[in-house]
């Protein structure tokens, strides 16, 4: 049974596309936030990443890192 986590800590919601209905589905939004993994390297079947099982594990033996969500470009 796989034991890998994640967690999405949403900061903000904007209105995507000025808030245009896109057909039956309607208006889409952007969720601005981080997304926290917590992965068991010894699972099987994960990709492979260089070094994983030197990585430091919470308590519960998982390797934990986060990523943004969303990012704006910046303007020029």
């Amino acid at each position: 049974m796989a034991r890998n986590q994640v967690r999405l800590d949403i900061e903000r919601r904007e209105l995507f596309a000025g808030g245009d209905s896109f057909g039956d589905t309607g208006p889409y939004e952007r969720l601005c936030g981080k997304v926290h993994f917590a992965i068991d390297p010894d699972e099987w079947g994960l990709p492979s990443i260089v070094d994983l099982d030197l990585a430091p594990r919470n308590a519960q033996g998982l390797v934990e890192f986060a990523a943004t969500l969303t990012r704006r470009k910046a303007r020029v």
